[in-house]
């Protein structure tokens, strides 16, 4: 409730003035409150009060964040569209001596493909691979999404092979994305067909991509 308070505050500084009272009560501010805040930034798209608390946190505070942490930090970053910032959060994460999780390059993957720049979803894919991180479906369906939005079938459906030959199961949210992409590709059919593949206990959010 104290996380929900500080991220519906119109001005950072009333938000910074409570975590203060936190601090003066003997509260310690540490890696899972931060996380905690920033997580509630992130759903608000809250991305230049996130990178202000996270600086101050970090600095100020002496919080040592934690890869989760980071993953939070990234979102919220991603969710108010601050590409750039993200990819620097990267650097400062290794610079920490932090491993980046599927989570990190996820987001990243998501931030570049809500940004429209290919080429950075590229060298996020090329990070991964060096890094030694599998692919799960959430980076499948962050790709195909991105297919969608481009209109390129063919990369979509590629990548639909690609992730059950490797063992990744298809979500629901999968065959939505897909179905949205061939819609948006013209072949209705196979739209249909995709849409068919959603289970019936899928959400309605899901449901309505397709």
């Amino acid at each position: 409730a104290v996380m929900e308070g500080l991220a519906d505050e119109p001005v950072l500084a009333r938000s910074l003035a409570l975590v203060g009272d936190l601090l003066s009560s003997g509260l310690q501010v540490d890696g899972v409150l931060l996380t905690t805040l920033l997580d509630v930034f992130a759903a608000r798209g809250r991305a230049v009060k996130a990178a202000q608390v996270f600086e101050l946190a970090t600095g100020e505070w002496g919080v040592k964040p934690q890869v989760a942490t980071y993953n939070a930090y990234l979102k919220a970053l991603r969710a108010g569209g601050l590409t750039g910032q993200a990819v620097e959060a990267l650097s400062e994460m290794r610079s920490r001596g932090l491993l980046p999780d599927v989570v990190t390059f996820n987001t990243l993957l998501d931030a570049a493909g809500e940004a429209g720049n290919d080429a950075l979803m590229a060298t996020v894919r090329e990070e991964m691979r060096k890094a030694g991180v599998p692919r799960d479906a959430a980076t499948f369906n962050t790709e195909i999404k991105r297919c969608a939005r481009t209109k390129n079938l063919r990369y979509a459906l590629e990548m639909l092979e690609e992730m059950q030959a490797l063992g990744v199961a298809p979500t629901d949210l999968t065959y939505a994305t897909l179905a949205d992409a061939c819609g948006k590709a013209g072949d209705v059919g196979l739209a249909n067909r995709m849409s068919e593949k959603i289970s019936p206990d899928a959400s309605t959010t899901v449901r309505r991509m397709a």
